[in-house]
């Protein structure tokens, strides 16, 4: 049996779950104390991705930063020599 073949073959069974599901009741809302830890947990677990997130931004771009900053003192040294130096040469 092909793929095509078993994709047909599956077909009904598939229909047939997502019926079901179309039929299942919506779970009741939460109150109260369990409205309360579901929010906590789910703040929880945003300020952990967000602090995971922040953690491997700072590990991408802490050489790029060391870099450019190395860059930016560079260039005050030239200034600063081409302050002193450069416009005292002639010719």
């Amino acid at each position: 049996m092909n793929e095509e073949e078993k994709v047909v073959a599956l077909e009904p069974s598939r229909a047939g779950q997502v019926e079901i599901l179309r039929n299942c009741a919506p779970p009741p809302a939460l109150s109260g104390a369990a409205r309360e830890n579901k929010l906590k947990m789910i703040r929880r677990i945003l300020i952990r991705r967000i602090l995971a997130e922040e953690r491997e931004f700072r590990t991408i771009s802490q050489h790029q930063m060391a870099d450019l900053s190395a860059m930016i003192a560079s260039l005050g040294v030239e200034r600063g020599l081409s302050q002193a130096y450069g416009a005292n040469q002639s010719g």
